[in-house]
C-alpha cells in the first residue's frame, strides 16, 4: 500500500519526465511494417493461432 501511495504523488513529476522517454505515440504492426491494411497481419496471425491449439491439443496440453 505505501508503494501505491509513493507512487500517486510522484505519478505527475513521473508524468512529464520519465514516462515519455520511448513514447512513439499509437504504434500499431500495420503501421511499423508501414502496411496500408491491418488484415495483413491479422490473417496470418489468426492461422498460427490455430495450428498452435492443434498442436497443444494434440499433445495434451
Amino acid at each position: 500500500m505505501l508503494g501505491c501511495f509513493i507512487y500517486g504523488e510522484v505519478y505527475n513529476a513521473l508524468r512529464v519526465s520519465f514516462l515519455k522517454i520511448g513514447y512513439m505515440g499509437k504504434l500499431t504492426f500495420p503501421i511499423l511494417l508501414n502496411l496500408m491494411n491491418p488484415w495483413v497481419i491479422i490473417i496470418p496471425f489468426v492461422i498460427f493461432v490455430i495450428i498452435l491449439f492443434i498442436i497443444l491439443e494434440k499433445f495434451g496440453l
